[in-house]
């Protein structure tokens, strides 16, 4: 038994007073939660076709590499075309390859525990039935009220 376990270590403990589910993490900092976030996200391209989005386009964003939730773009702040470098605020529409920054609203209203930058616990990615189509982080969280 160890008292002390450096980043990189691996190690095993016992959680008292809390019952941890699939999804938990342990943080020096407790994390904000919130259910609406801007993302700095890269639409990448697959095989099948060029993934197309607009506000009001629906995936599903997977975080924390195990959570699941339906989100909604709900508004599209900017974005860059990667091809030609050019940037565009508030398009109507943005095709891969391009990166973009918009903002994300989960659909069931659930808050999930998030932070800004790319820190593990802020890395996401999207998906559809056709995979994955754009991979990204948590570029700034709610001002708190």
């Amino acid at each position: 038994d160890v008292r002390r376990a450096e980043p990189g270590d691996l190690a095993r403990f016992k959680v008292l007073g809390a019952l941890p589910t699939s999804g938990h993490v342990l943080s020096e900092d407790s994390l904000r939660c919130t259910a609406k976030f801007k993302a700095q996200i890269r639409l990448v391209e697959t095989c099948r076709e060029t993934p197309v989005m607009s506000q009001g386009f629906k995936c599903i964003l997977h975080l924390h590499h195990s959570m699941e939730e339906l989100c909604e773009v709900s508004k599209v702040i900017e974005a860059e075309d990667l091809r030609t470098n050019k940037k565009e605020a508030a398009p109507k529409v943005v095709r891969a390859p391009a990166l973009a920054l918009c903002v994300l609203q989960i659909c069931s209203g659930r808050e999930v525990p998030l932070e800004a930058g790319d820190g593990l616990l802020g890395q996401l990615s999207l998906r559809t039935d056709g995979g994955t189509i754009a991979v990204g982080s948590v570029a700034e969280l709610p001002k708190l009220r």
